[in-house]
């Protein structure tokens, strides 16, 4: 079973083929998919959107993806040993902080696409254009810097066992390359598996097929590799 959070975070998972049908070629290899819209997606409401703002972000929607693989662990036909997480930019926020946050559900691969790992330091990085944005959604690095290092995956590092594929873009601006590197260098120091795959044309997300198509492929064979259960 793969958990997949979207990006946003004030996007919406919607029944469509999408991300060169990487749910339907996982689903052909015999691994079902969730993809929650948590607290903060659109689609239900403004109050709902914004419940994830601020000193939320990093908490309540934990609270939902726990919530959500507790569903997914009471279901008889699931493999409680073989539960996966991916995840784009906020999304890939979530992973981290599930792998990290959330050791005790024993994920078994996680799969980060240019997600920030350092609430701080992204904040920090957050062009002009955005800034008053990440300020009202994710805090300001100046007023807030205690609570965002309580709420940064790389804070717990040192709980992070899963398995993990991070790609991230060189030329990114919103979730610069800074927070891959920082976590994969913290956790290949720790001993953790981890495969780190930079695009160096790429930025916040892909303007090449060529790039998407590779990226959703490796993706679902590191997936699949991690998940399947190849003995049967």
């Amino acid at each position: 079973m793969l958990i997949s959070i979207h990006g946003g975070p004030k996007h919406q998972e919607r029944p469509a083929y999408i991300n060169e049908g990487f749910y339907q070629y996982l689903l052909s290899q015999g691994i079902a998919v969730v993809a929650p819209n948590i607290r903060g997606s659109s689609g239900y409401g403004m109050t709902y959107q914004k419940r994830i703002n601020r000193n939320s972000l990093g908490n309540c929607d934990l609270a939902d993806l726990a919530a959500t693989a507790r569903y997914v662990l009471s279901q008889e036909w699931v493999d409680t040993g073989r539960i996966g997480l991916f995840g784009a930019s906020y999304g890939a926020f979530v992973v981290l902080s599930c792998v990290a946050r959330l050791p005790e559900f024993r994920w078994a691969a996680a799969v980060d696409f240019f997600g920030p790992s350092n609430l701080v330091t992204v904040a920090e990085a957050v062009p002009p254009a955005y800034r008053a944005t990440a300020i009202e959604v994710i805090g300001d690095p100046e007023v807030d810097r205690e609570s965002l290092l309580a709420r940064s995956p790389i804070a717990y590092a040192e709980n992070i066992k899963t398995p993990l594929f991070v790609v991230q873009g060189a030329r990114d601006r919103r979730v610069p390359q800074a927070e891959s590197d920082q976590l994969v260098e913290k956790l290949r120091d720790l001993g953790v598996e981890v495969r780190y795959d930079i695009y160096p044309d790429e930025g916040h997300g892909f303007t090449r097929s060529s790039s998407q198509t590779k990226a959703y492929v490796d993706a679902a064979e590191f997936l699949i590799a991690h998940l399947r259960n190849t003995a049967s």
